[in-house]
């Protein structure tokens, strides 16, 4: 059990996670480069900080299997909360610089925020100025995807964060393969922004 906690544990705050283009690039998208990449990047920005608090499920899909929960990201705290549903009841939390794992098995692992795709949720115009590396933006219709890798250790991972184009760009998923070549791919559903947040679903448990 130990094993399969720390394997999950490690697709999500494994260190340096990064985009690999071959397998998950979608050759009909246009890449954009330039003026054109860099105003999209500020566009997904922009809406990520106009959202105060968010409230969605997810179902992450991971080596062939589905798990479900809930996300509770709170950027004014720079707080995230991501509680898997039974029967396995891991919990992630993020506060400000620290990560840390609970699995249900007793596991407790720990870990920079810095050093994980989180950043990029809990400060995203931080993340770009000073964490990750913008390796690719494109676009599809009304999708757009943004590959980012942890400044200066390209190789250890990677990390895709896709948006949907509304009124604004919004983030609707996001896919991780860890430098190991474990692959997960997580779906928001149901999101709800701007909304109050107990502040004591952040506290880690005793």
């Amino acid at each position: 059990m130990a094993n399969k906690a720390t394997a999950l544990c490690l697709a999500w705050i494994g260190i340096a996670m990064v985009l690999v283009l071959s397998g998950i690039k979608d050759t009909k998208a246009q890449v954009l480069e330039g003026q054109a990449a860099d105003q999209a990047v500020e566009g997904a920005v922009q809406n990520m900080e106009s959202v105060s608090t968010l409230v969605a499920g997810f179902e992450m899909l991971t080596g062939g299997k589905a798990k479900t929960g809930y996300i509770f990201i709170d950027r004014q705290i720079r707080a995230i909360r991501m509680q898997f549903s039974p029967p396995e009841q891991h919990l992630l939390l993020v506060n400000g610089p620290l990560t840390q794992f609970f699995g249900d098995d007793g596991t407790e692992l720990r870990t920079a925020t810095s050093a994980t795709p989180l950043i990029f949720l809990a400060d995203p115009r931080r993340a770009i100025r000073d964490k990750v590396e913008i390796l690719q933006v494109s676009k599809k219709a009304k999708d757009l995807t943004i590959a980012v890798a942890e400044r200066g250790n390209v190789k250890a991972g990677q990390v895709i964060l896709s948006f949907k184009d509304g009124e604004s760009w919004r983030l609707t998923n996001w896919a991780m393969r860890d430098g190991k070549g474990n692959f997960s791919m997580i779906r928001l559903k149901d999101v709800r922004t701007n909304l109050k947040i107990d502040p004591a679903l952040f506290v880690a448990p005793e």
